[in-house]
């Protein structure tokens, strides 16, 4: 009996190391992902027909809600993928943080036709 609680103690331990290790990885480039992030200073929709609005400024360090107000999935990337928001559902919201100045031109990839841009201004 001793012997399955040791072995139970050490998957159970096993488990809780790689839950807290996650999946996400670290995004190179200018931008990071996090749906946690409460405020940010633009907010990007996401609609049927585009984004809206397709251009926002942020300066850097500060974030861009992406909004999908579509009843279809959504995921948008920049194009020099320093973000990947992964597949944002109806109603979800993604935010990004952008770290440095520069434009970041971004599309959806389940939708291409669909392209907006971030400008990051210098803080």
């Amino acid at each position: 009996m001793r012997r399955w609680l040791a072995i139970l103690a050490i998957v159970t331990m096993g488990v809780t190391v790689i839950a807290a290790c996650g999946d996400d990885a670290d995004v190179p480039g200018n931008a990071d992902v996090n749906t946690s992030v409460p405020v940010s200073a633009a907010t990007v929709k996401i609609k049927s027909s585009g984004f809206d609005p397709s251009s926002a400024t942020v300066p850097a360090g500060q974030a861009v809600t992406f909004t999908n107000d579509d009843n279809q999935d959504h995921r948008v990337v920049a194009d020099d993928s320093s973000f990947d928001t992964g597949t944002i559902r109806p109603g979800e919201s993604t935010v990004v943080l952008f770290q440095k100045a520069g434009t970041v031109p971004y599309k959806d990839t389940l939708d291409p036709s669909n392209t907006g841009q971030i400008e990051v201004t210098a803080s």
